[in-house]
């Protein structure tokens, strides 16, 4: 990985929002215009949904099954951002007294999206309206079967419409003004809720974790329900999600991203092992034992994933190294783990990596990419030897002909070398004299970092330290002083912390925050790497 210091004018920002230098140089980094830095500061006050057209339709829709006693069929998703959808849908229809069932599909089995034999089985069990949440937009065969059969099909979700559709009842982006347009499943959900007087908090947590999970933009509205969510967690608590975590103490979005999200999702992708339609009765449980025993299975499950993972790196698998892309194919990856996979090959090779296992008499592929790379972009030139392809720039799936793998291969093969040019990343240079607890505090008032506001890195040279260890033998941790603060650097990859004769680190890049431990605060700086510069 290269890098180059980010060196644009941040003495406008210093002066302008009266902010200290780490801050200033961060908005300097983001380089957003003069609207978005003022929402980053000072708030963001999204449009009224009061008379949204789409919200009002469903709203009428809904008091029809409610007073013509009808059943509602929710049919989810089977990753964090559809169990949560899922969950909030079918506790919104509890409230409202109308009579409900659910299905997540299975993710191995049955894939992704509404299909026409759920349809027919929902309507043989006697449903009149079908909900889908986090899905429905592609599902134009199951939804033409619901019409077939006189059932009414509600659309919640937040992916992109691949084509002009027939559906009289849509909630997505696309319905609702801007500030809306990058929502999660779960965000489309919780407008429905709010829309229809529901502000509970278990709406705002569950939307709040779907919109870390699902890594939509950090920005206007998502920035909101996040800020919200983490607020509501941290004041009122919710035992069900709690209980999936290693703290339950300060959390934020960090905390929910590394530790509840992967839980949560573990049950989809261990979909031979697990069901996780548990989950929604899960996330809507009080009790704290049956709570706690069902947290412990789920974590349990959740560490055997870690470990399938681990242990793959010991499987048999074929390796072909390409001009852009790194590929393993083994007939004993896990298919729900193979996205994992790619993206820890990805972050230790730093190039973008395709990994693939059989399923019958075809092959499942997962992508993911590094930065200035758009995998989802690069592979649409061979759609034509796809039966199935989704993705975005960062990630990507698809499904291909074992006897059309060769071929694809050959392709790949004869592309050019578009690696062959560095894709730096950008860090901010610190004065050590900036290093203060009171400036680090000020950066979390851009809070809550995810995509579109990455937690930024920072370039730190000549760091004073007076202890190296390895903490739990492992991972390096560095302690020293500066400005009369406790400081500590700790990395958890594979990067040492090396000092110099004088005792000094002399070059490092990571992040900055504040670590709270027994009414003691220290400055943490969370190492992401050794500097490698770019010599431009």
């Amino acid at each position: 990985m290269t890098y180059i210091i980010d060196d644009k004018d941040y003495h406008f920002y210093m002066d302008k929002y009266q902010v200290a230098p780490i801050l200033a140089k961060a908005l300097a980094f983001f380089d957003y215009d003069e609207t978005t830095v003022s929402q980053l500061l000072y708030g963001y006050q999204p449009k009224s949904l009061k008379h949204n057209p789409a919200l009002e339709k469903i709203s009428k829709r809904l008091n029809k099954a409610m007073q013509n006693q009808e059943s509602v069929f929710v049919f989810g998703d089977y990753d964090a951002d559809g169990v949560c959808a899922t969950t909030m849908m079918i506790a919104l229809l509890k409230r409202m007294n109308i009579r409900c069932g659910y299905y997540i599909p299975n993710r191995l089995r049955e894939g992704y999206g509404l299909n026409k034999q759920t349809v027919l089985n929902a309507h043989e069990k006697g449903y009149a309206l079908i909900m889908t949440v986090d899905n429905g937009v592609s599902a134009f065969s199951a939804l033409d079967t619901a019409r077939e059969c006189g059932m009414d099909v509600i659309i919640c979700d937040h992916h992109i419409i691949p084509e002009e559709m027939d559906a009289p009842f849509l909630l997505h982006p696309s319905t609702l003004p801007e500030g809306y347009d990058n929502l999660c499943g779960a965000g489309v959900v919780l407008q429905l809720a709010l829309f229809l007087g529901y502000d509970d908090s278990l709406f705002w947590i569950l939307a709040m974790a779907a919109t870390i999970g699902d890594m939509v933009e950090m920005l206007r509205v998502n920035r909101l329900i996040v800020q919200e969510g983490l607020k509501r967690l941290n004041q009122e608590g919710c035992l069900a999600i709690t209980a999936l975590l290693k703290t339950t103490a300060n959390i934020d979005e960090d905390t929910i991203a590394y530790q509840l999200i992967p839980a949560l999702n573990t049950l989809g992708r261990l979909a031979d092992e697990a069901n996780p339609n548990v989950l929604v009765e899960y996330l809507q449980l009080n009790d704290p034992k049956t709570i706690n025993n069902t947290a412990a299975q789920i974590s349990a499950l959740n560490s055997k994933r870690k470990n399938m993972v681990r242990d793959a790196a010991n499987i048999s698998r074929s390796f072909y190294e390409l001009p852009n892309y790194n590929v393993y194919l083994s007939d004993d990856y896990h298919e729900g783990i193979i996205g994992l996979l790619a993206n820890h090959h990805m972050l230790q090779e730093h190039k973008p990596v395709l990994v693939g296992t059989s399923n019958l008499e075809t092959l499942k592929f997962s992508g993911r990419s590094i930065k200035g790379f758009d995998i989802h972009a690069q592979l649409m030139a061979y759609q034509h030897y796809f039966s199935a392809f989704g993705g975005h720039k960062q990630a990507c799936g698809f499904t291909i002909k074992t006897e059309n793998f060769p071929a694809f291969i050959d392709d790949l093969q004869k592309e050019n070398g578009i690696l062959d040019q560095p894709f730096p990343s950008s860090v901010i240079a610190v004065e050590l004299n900036d290093l203060t607890i009171e400036n680090i505090e000020e950066l979390d008032r851009l809070k809550p970092f995810g995509t579109g506001l990455k937690r930024p890195l920072f370039y730190l040279r000549q760091l004073p330290v007076t202890k190296v260890e390895l903490i739990k033998n492992k991972y390096p941790k560095a302690t020293g002083a500066i400005n009369g603060q406790t400081v500590e650097i700790i990395s958890f990859n594979d990067k040492k912390i090396i000092t110099d004769q004088q005792g000094c680190l002399s070059e490092i890049i990571g992040t900055l925050s504040i670590n709270y431990y027994l009414n003691r605060k220290k400055i943490n700086i969370l190492v992401e790497d050794v500097s490698y510069f770019n010599s431009d």
